[in-house]
């Protein structure tokens, strides 16, 4: 689509000259130098996940136990704690290999506290074959 200089310094009447210089190409049809330039949409980058697959003891779920912990001086219900933000962090640094039902089992609890400086996360990673022996 062109569209004529005229028109165009309606749209941008505080437009510096060099404005309309290097838009030349849109008043006659003629494409800017250059090409069209980059697309400008912006595509999210694939995140490879890792390939490594640890390999469970007999006898074990062979899952990645992740128990997220909050504590908090006012307390709130259990589907507003989100812990999808600190589980695709993990992925994302490859921590775990993945988030997937099958390689990962989700603790999620908060505790009561009384002061602000209690108030914390605590996020705990245990691999495949060293969960904590009350877990199992």
């Amino acid at each position: 689509m062109t569209l004529k200089e005229g028109r165009l310094r309606e749209l941008f009447p505080n437009a510096p000259p060099s404005f309309f210089e290097r838009n030349q190409g849109v008043f006659d049809g003629v494409p800017p130098a250059g090409g069209q330039g980059p697309d400008p949409i912006v595509k999210p980058r694939d995140r490879e996940r890792p390939k490594r697959k640890i390999p469970a003891p007999v006898g074990h779920p062979g899952k990645y136990l992740i128990r997220i912990e909050s504590r908090r001086r006012r307390l709130t219900d259990e589907d507003n704690l989100c812990p999808k933000y600190h589980i695709d962090a993990l992925r994302y640094a490859s921590i775990i290999p993945d988030d997937a039902p099958d390689t990962v089992k989700l603790q999620i609890t908060q505790t009561k506290v009384d002061s602000p400086e209690e108030e914390m996360t605590i996020i705990e990673i245990f691999p495949p074959g060293l969960w904590p022996k009350e877990v199992l």
